[in-house]
């Protein structure tokens, strides 16, 4: 079975991380779009007119997370994945004496996934959901991520000990 995780994604077939390219394509659009966008219109105008970038963002994130934690989590004899919920639940909650604001982190995540569901089936069933979206929640959302993402680094052995955080690698830019 091929490996498609690799922490020092070069971009070439053979070293292709899928999970770290979705955070890589969120990242672009967050420091590239989103923080420009604020700084020169503010966040209320952000919010009212650039929800396609936001729910872009949101869809990179849990493409990411979902992939890193599908690819982290046991599945011993399973012929399916279980669902990003049940995943986090395998993989993070046997963390949680160790994680500062488990419950805070996990709630948001549960939260966060009914966004990505959103744009996942993004029909007018889901565009209220959407409506809903603004860059203060998505800058939430994008801590939460990184959070799980540092989470999972640390509990597996990679060739990367001096790597810290996620952001090591993929920085996100902070509002201001």
């Amino acid at each position: 079975m091929t490996y498609y995780c690799y922490l020092d994604s070069k971009g070439d077939l053979e070293s292709k991380n899928l999970q770290l390219d979705n955070l890589t394509r969120a990242a672009k659009e967050w420091n590239d779009e989103v923080i420009e966008l604020v700084n020169s219109c503010g966040e209320k105008r952000v919010n009212s007119v650039y929800k396609q970038g936001l729910a872009f963002i949101v869809t990179s994130l849990g493409q990411s997370l979902t992939q890193l934690l599908g690819q982290n989590a046991p599945t011993t004899g399973k012929t399916r994945i279980d669902s990003p919920a049940v995943l986090f639940k395998k993989l993070i909650s046997n963390k949680s004496k160790n994680i500062k604001n488990y419950q805070n982190l996990e709630n948001t995540f549960f939260e966060f996934l009914s966004y990505y569901n959103a744009t996942r089936h993004f029909g007018k069933l889901y565009h209220r959901k959407i409506d809903q979206l603004t860059v203060k929640k998505l800058e939430e959302f994008i801590n939460m991520t990184i959070e799980i993402w540092d989470n999972v680094i640390a509990d597996r052995n990679h060739d990367c000990t001096e790597l810290k955080s996620i952001t090591d690698i993929v920085p996100f830019r902070k509002l201001a």
